[in-house]
């Protein structure tokens, strides 16, 4: 539970998810007394969730593409695995290959269209996260806060 406050404290999450079927009940139970625990409330120190897995899911049915309606998953854990399989589906359509110089090539969209396959555009949103290494960044500095605050307390230092 300390740990997890701390995460919250420092990285501010928007959410942070607890199984509480086993060992996470006490985790939640403690960030709820607290104060961590969210209550509907839109305060940004409110974000615990309990999640129960073998709870009921969200949405108990499942929409085809044609629009028919089957059984969905049977609880919150199946619920889950269902959506992240979603997601590893959309990484695993397209195929790859290594150029005559060894280089790594995804296949084209045109080429998956092709094979039948639909274009991966939610794992294209997550793979956008490694575009470029990121460092975190210091604080940015005000170029003319230094000239405001000497002086008298005048913009000017009068």
């Amino acid at each position: 539970a300390n740990w997890s406050r701390q995460v919250i404290d420092t990285d501010k999450p928007s959410r942070l998810f607890i199984a509480v079927g086993g060992a996470g009940g006490g985790v939640y139970d403690l960030l709820k007394r607290g104060g961590y625990a969210y209550e509907g409330k839109a305060d940004q120190k409110h974000v615990v969730v309990p999640i129960d897995f073998a709870g009921s899911p969200q949405q108990s049915e499942t929409v085809l593409p044609s629009g028919e309606k089957r059984p969905g998953p049977f609880n919150r854990r199946a619920e889950m695995w269902m959506r992240s399989r979603d997601w590893q589906a959309d990484a695993c359509g397209p195929g790859y290959h290594y150029t005559a110089n060894s280089y790594l090539l995804i296949e084209s969209k045109e080429h998956m269209r092709a094979r039948g396959i639909r274009s991966p555009d939610e794992w294209d949103a997550v793979v956008l996260t490694f575009a470029e290494p990121v460092a975190e960044q210091a604080a940015s500095v005000d170029p003319l806060a230094a000239l405001r605050n000497r002086g008298s307390g005048s913009w000017m230092g009068r």
